[in-house]
């Protein structure tokens, strides 16, 4: 699935309506601006289908509340919109979910949610340290002195789950095999 689709269909309007623009077109006459209006209004109801699609994953998650998969989509719908703290909270879910599993999980699909969740992680450490507590030093390599985080919530968190992506949890089923059950 290309997540770019919608930007690049918004980027190739915002093309055309420039070479229309700087071009020898001629004005639109007054009678037609209407017509322009009801089309635009279109093209902006098209593109709110894409603008808020942790909305849409939210109602998912009501009708399977139970489903790791669904939480894991909202998750990373949350975390796409720059909303860290509801994408980790989605992400923990889908993980616990895993956890509690009574059959083997894909291991696949559990590393997935853990790299998810520490990117969730790292973005919150972003936030915390070098949005809400800016300085200059925060911004240069190599991170020392005044650089160095202090709010380490994000950066332990993201360490944790990525670490579970070299050591899956319950990767496999008892006599060693991967197994292909959906959570």
């Amino acid at each position: 699935m290309n997540h770019f689709a919608p930007h690049r269909f918004g980027l190739g309007l915002l093309a055309s309506m420039t070479l229309v623009s700087c071009g020898e077109a001629p004005p639109i006459p007054l009678e037609a601006e209407g017509t322009v209006r009801e089309q635009l209004a279109q093209i902006a109801d098209q593109l709110d289908r894409y603008r808020f699609p942790a909305d849409r994953m939210s109602k998912f998650v009501e009708e399977r509340p139970e489903s790791a998969r669904a939480w894991l989509r909202l998750g990373i719908a949350l975390l796409r919109e720059g909303r860290a703290d509801e994408g980790i909270e989605a992400l923990e879910r889908a993980s616990g979910l895993i956890d509690s599993a009574q059959d083997p999980v894909d291991p696949a699909f559990s590393q997935k949610v853990s790299r998810w969740l520490g990117t969730g992680y790292m973005r919150r450490g972003e936030y915390e340290n070098c949005q809400l507590n800016h300085n200059p030093a925060r911004c240069l390599i190599p991170i020392e002195g005044e650089g160095v985080h202090t709010a380490l919530s994000g950066s332990e968190g993201a360490v944790v789950e990525l670490e579970k992506c070299w050591r899956p949890r319950r990767a496999t089923g008892a006599l060693g095999g991967s197994s292909t059950s959906r959570i």
